[in-house]
């Protein structure tokens, strides 16, 4: 798994910031848990909960938004 923690424009290929590789798919977990980029850490806690009480999103997933997206310094590169 790669994180993409930059903007690149290479003439054909256009890369986001925000996005992680899962094998040969790219997610979104902003996407994935359908939260704002600029969601708080509250927030992002209630969805990842509410994702787990109702088990329609993927534990991988989920451990990936904790990961990432609740740690100061890999969301700012994610």
């Amino acid at each position: 798994m790669n994180s993409v923690v930059g903007v690149a424009f290479t003439g054909r290929f256009i890369t986001m910031i925000g996005t992680l590789h899962d094998g040969a798919k790219m997610v979104n977990l902003y996407e994935i848990l359908n939260i704002p980029e600029n969601a708080n850490v509250i927030a992002i806690q209630r969805a990842i909960r509410l994702a787990r009480d109702r088990q329609d999103i993927e534990e991988r997933y989920l451990k990936l938004a904790e990961n990432y997206l609740l740690d100061d310094k890999r969301r700012a590169q994610y």
